[in-house]
């Protein structure tokens, strides 16, 4: 016996086929008028401008940040220059005080061995001594060794800090410190 033949399932709908095709077709017709393709130069034009208009605008952003950027440097250059001439004001201020302090400690260490040679008794004339600071004679200098033993305190701590020595002590200490600043033997005098 012979098989059946199943049934074939639903057929298509030839008319419907046709259809879609006429519509697919009508569609593809209208493609034609698509802006892209119909007004490419306009597109392409505009694109262009705006282009122009980009690189203008890019333009004048770098023109104002380099004319930000200058400025800046200039005053960056000015501040710096001004550093630059406070701390060489500075440095020879420094220099010119450590000169002074070290001519006139050269100065004290002479007049010391000065004082040592020539003062044999408190009566005797000393050579004054430099302030370290300033490279001149300490005002009110005692000028013999008597006058050092009658200093009152606030004059020996006067003439220690001239001399940059310690004000440490009580004023024997201190006049001591002066005699032997000046270069006398304080067993002697």
């Amino acid at each position: 016996m012979a098989q059946p033949i199943a049934p074939l399932g639903e057929q298509p709908n030839l008319d419907n086929f046709e259809r879609c095709w006429s519509e697919i077709l009508v569609e593809v017709r209208r493609v034609r008028n698509i802006p892209a393709l119909t007004d490419s130069e306009r597109i392409i034009a505009a694109i262009g401008q705006m282009t122009t208009q980009l690189e203008t605008q890019i333009q004048g952003v770098e023109t104002r940040l380099e004319a930000q950027i200058q400025g800046a440097e200039t005053r960056l250059e000015a501040r710096i220059q001004g550093v630059e001439t406070q701390l060489t004001e500075r440095i020879n201020q420094v220099q010119t005080s450590i000169t002074t302090s070290l001519k006139a400690y050269d100065a004290n260490a002479m007049t010391r061995v000065v004082n040592n040679n020539n003062v044999a008794k408190p009566n005797h004339d000393i050579e004054p001594l430099l302030d370290v600071a300033t490279g001149t004679v300490i005002p009110d200098f005692p000028t013999t060794v008597d006058e050092i033993m009658h200093l009152q305190a606030a004059q020996a701590n006067a003439i220690l800090t001239a001399l940059g020595a310690s004000t440490a002590g009580g004023l024997a200490a201190k006049r001591a410190r002066i005699k032997l600043c000046c270069g006398l033997v304080p067993s002697s005098l």
